[in-house]
This record gives C-alpha cells, sequence and structure tokens, in this order.
C-alpha cells in the first residue's frame, strides 16, 4: 500500500499507524511504547517541516510495518487469547509486545540517521545507518530497564539483591531483563533484512530521493 501512493500520503499514512500506537500506549500506560512513537512521529514529520522532503517508499515501510506489528501484538494481548501463558514467569502477550517494539525503533532510527546524512555534513554508509538503527532500537530497550524498575519495586516485586525473595524466585530478573532479550532477537534478523535491501540503495536518497523502490 505504501508502494503505490506518492510519498506526501505514504508518510501520512504511516503517521496515522503512529498515532493509533501512541493513543493504545497511552490507554495501557506504556510509557517506553509511547515514547518510541513520539519519537518516531517527529522523525517522520521533520523532513517535511524543514524542506517540504519526504521518506522514501523503504524507509516509511519500516516505519508503517512496526507501527503495524505492534498493534498486531497489542490487539492479540487485550484479546486475552495469551491470557495466563507465561515464560519463565513473563507473560508471553507482554513478550510479543516486547518483539514488536524494536521494529518500530529501528525505523525511527532508519529515519534519524537519514536525517543526518541529508541535513549534516556526515557521510554514512548503508551499513552503518543498519547499525544505528539496532543500536537505537535496543537502547530504547535498554532504557526501558528504568520505569519497569520503578514499577516492578512499587508493585511490590523483589527488585533488591538483599530482598531474601530473590533466593527463592528471580522472576523480577527474567522481566526486568526482557525487553531487551526481545530486542536483540528482533534487532538481529531485522538488521539482515536491512542489509540485504540497504545494499540497492544510497544513503542520500531516503530522504527526497527517487521513489521507484
Amino acid at each position: 500500500m505504501v508502494l503505490a501512493m506518492k510519498s506526501t500520503q505514504a508518510t501520512w499514512l504511516t503517521l496515522t499507524a503512529v498515532l493509533v500506537v501512541l493513543l493504545v500506549a497511552v490507554f495501557r500506560l506504556d510509557l517506553m511504547l509511547a515514547g518510541t512513537a513520539v519519537i518516531t512521529g517527529v522523525a517522520l514529520v521533520y523532513p517535511g517541516r524543514r524542506d517540504g522532503s519526504c521518506y522514501s517508499p523503504y524507509v516509511l515501510r519500516w516505519a508503517a510495518a512496526g507501527a503495524l506489528l505492534i498493534l498486531m501484538a497489542e490487539v492479540i494481548d487485550l484479546s486475552g487469547l495469551l491470557g495466563g501463558i507465561f515464560y519463565g514467569g513473563v507473560s508471553v502477550g507482554w513478550l510479543l509486545i516486547l518483539l514488536t517494539m524494536p521494529v518500530l525503533a529501528m525505523g525511527a532510527g532508519l529515519m534519524i540517521a537519514s536525517a543526518l546524512v541529508r541535513y549534516t555534513v556526515l557521510e554514512i554508509t548503508g551499513r552503518w545507518v543498519i547499525i544505528f538503527s539496532g543500536a537505537f532500537a535496543i537502547a530504547i530497550a535498554a532504557v526501558y530497564l528504568f520505569p519497569l524498575f520503578v514499577e516492578m519495586y512499587l508493585n511490590g516485586f523483589a527488585v533488591f539483591n538483599e530482598d531474601a525473595r530473590l533466593l527463592i524466585d528471580r522472576v523480577s530478573d527474567r522481566i526486568l531483563m526482557a525487553p531487551v532479550l526481545a530486542a536483540i532477537v528482533s534487532v538481529v534478523p531485522a538488521g539482515f533484512i536491512l542489509r540485504h535491501d540497504m545494499h540497492r540503495r544510497k544513503t542520500k536518497e531516503l530522504i527526497g530521493g527517487t521513489y521507484d523502490d
């Protein structure tokens, strides 16, 4: 669908999907998902506000795919299809959401890297664009540890090493590590897909380039 539309239309379609993700995140009080959606939205509209340019469909597809995957994961989780199913004490529904978040974050990283190439003096090769995108997604997952730690502490989980309950059940550690581990699991195959596609594109054409891909 993004391929068949003009770049401006595709941008607004992608932005709509990202805004829906933001609304869902606010409804579910998911601060990190909301933050990721905000960063993606800002990066998405920046070229248009800067000089009227648009991202190529290749870039927009990543952001749109990330938003749609997250929405699918949220619907599955809210529907209760995976309710009561846990892996290592961690909700499988939540893990599914964690596995989709890095795709959207990589889309945001791809847009930020594209903007750096166009609007600064930086020269970034396609390989480094991929590395930046993956590192950006993992960095967001790492930041997730801090609000997650606070939330768990307020809900009575054993989060400090001196808590005797940790000797019996280490589920707190598994929950805290879930965002980063899920990000790594998602970023690795996504990085290979990006690498396969990027070799056919010039980084300077990711914004304002030819849109015939």
